[in-house]
This record gives C-alpha cells, structure tokens and sequence, in this order.
C-alpha cells in the first residue's frame, strides 16, 4: 500500500471502537459486561461465599453456562436453578433464558492455582473459639 493511502484512512480512538457495537471488540465488551452482571446476579443468591465457588462461562441457546469447583455445587445449584434464572434473566432483561447448564471444572484462583487456598487462622474468619472442658 502506498503511504499516501495509509495517511488518508480515518484514525479511530480506543473509546469509539469499544462503544461501535457493530465492532468485534465492542461485541467483546458487550459480552463481558452481560457476563460480569449474571455474575453479580448469582452473588446475590448465593451470596459471596457462593460467588467464590463459580464462573459464568457462557450463555448458550437459553442456557446460562455455568463452571463450579465441586460437585456438591452442582447439586446446590441445580436445586436453585428455577430461581437462579428468574434473577438472571431479570437482571439482562433476557426472557429467552430458559436453564442453567453446570459443569464441574477447578476454577483458577487468584493465586494462579486450581485448588482453593489453606483456611487457616483467625484472620480468615472461620476459626471458631474454642469452649468446653478441653479447650
């Protein structure tokens, strides 16, 4: 290509091309950002400890796609499953949402580990005092 016809195309700011919806990074963001709100919507179901054991992974053909850690999860979530997708669905504004998919997988953490991290000491809140005649 010619360098005059290189400094004749329009340049196109960072912002612009995120806020094109017609774009592939804007359909990106789009995507990440109903992703990000199913998530919020299960944190408030589950609460955060609940929030902690699961990834949204995907929404496909009405089906919320959803990644645990354990399969007692799975069980607990295929149990809320009704009122998971009523508060999912309200939260994107999707009537098309119709199930919840779960799969179990380890969930990559933080700390770039699959396992989750050693609960140990009082700082983490779930060391309980201890009471009775061996304490």
């Amino acid at each position: 290509m010619p360098p005059e016809a290189a400094i004749a195309r329009p340049w196109k700011t960072v912002g612009s091309v995120v806020a094109d919806g017609m774009s592939v990074l804007g359909a990106l963001v789009r995507r990440a950002n109903e992703l990000g709100r199913c998530e919020e919507s299960l944190e408030g179901c589950l609460g955060m400890h609940g929030a902690e054991r699961l990834r949204v992974a995907a929404i496909e053909d009405g089906a919320l796609v959803v990644l645990v850690d354990s399969a007692a999860w799975s069980a607990k979530l295929r149990f809320l499953a009704p009122r998971i997708v009523a508060r999912v669905a309200q939260a994107l504004g999707r009537a098309s949402l119709e199930r919840i998919d779960v799969r179990v997988r380890p969930i990559k953490r933080a700390n770039g580990s699959g396992r989750r991290p050693a609960r140990i000491g009082p700082e983490r809140g779930d060391v309980r005092p201890r009471t009775g005649p061996f304490a």
